[in-house]
């Protein structure tokens, strides 16, 4: 159970940084003396950092979703004026 710098982003994800210290089964593993390596990662509460941003795969998904949502609102857009004209039209 190695220790390991921890990055909480605002949208909920972790984000893992560098080993602080090594379990006796990881350094077993970087001597040779153990064939696997330590599996298990943990985080103190005085390596772990709070940043008041969403991480990146949150900020993609949020670019995509607010690309989709203005090409919408200019269908919707365009369809409003296009009644219009025709309900003008019509008389």
């Amino acid at each position: 159970m190695c220790y390991h710098k921890r990055n909480a982003y605002s949208c909920g994800h972790n984000g893992w940084g560098p080993a602080v210290s090594t379990c006796h089964l990881q350094m077993a593993y970087l001597d040779g003396t153990y064939s696997i390596e330590c599996q298990t990662m943990n985080a103190h509460p005085l390596h772990s950092l709070k940043i008041q941003t969403i991480c990146q795969a949150c900020f993609v998904n949020q670019k995509k979703t607010s690309f989709a949502l203005s090409t919408v609102k200019a269908g919707l857009l365009e369809m409003k004026e296009r009644m219009a004209r025709a309900q003008k039209g019509r008389g």
